[in-house]
């Protein structure tokens, strides 16, 4: 719920009591530095307990007002826009989820192999640059594709 955590970052952390109906002691997140219920969370419930004065119950319960707070803001949250104004915020916006859309549900394995295949080719790279000259294949009598020959059509004459 990346979205709703962004928009429960306008919600300061005292929401987190009215959720818990009062249950929820934040003296101890307050003073650590928490203002709002996106830092909650984001922190998770290691962090949270090794916070002086946080337990478990607390960092459980502050952990579940957040997320109940990030579905209700999921859940009422909705965008609009002008479309006889447009702007290139909106516009780029637009973009993006039709680009998301059209990726569908294959996205996220495509992004994964894609970051696999550029750590494996990042490695290999400077190996398969060209010499500094930029001509030592073809003083070598070798073409583009790494035939040998006596003449590439890619060297010059």
């Amino acid at each position: 719920m990346p979205n709703s955590s962004a928009r429960a970052g306008v919600h300061p952390v005292s929401r987190l009591k009215d959720v818990t109906e009062g249950r929820l002691r934040l003296g101890a997140l307050e003073t650590a530095g928490f203002a709002s219920v996106r830092a909650v969370y984001e922190a998770g419930r290691y962090e949270l307990r090794r916070l002086p004065g946080v337990g478990a119950q607390t960092a459980d319960r502050a952990l579940a007002a957040a997320r109940q707070l990030a579905r209700a803001v999921e859940e009422t949250v909705s965008v609009r826009m002008d479309v006889d104004r447009p702007e290139p915020r909106t516009t780029a916006l637009v973009i993006a989820l039709r680009t998301l859309v059209e990726a569908g549900p294959e996205l996220r394995r495509a992004v994964d192999a894609a970051t696999r295949l550029d750590e494996r080719l990042g490695a290999l790279l400077p190996a398969a640059s060209p010499p500094a000259d930029g001509w030592g294949w073809c003083s070598r009598g070798g073409s583009a594709d790494g035939a040998r020959s006596t003449r590439s059509p890619n060297c010059a004459s």
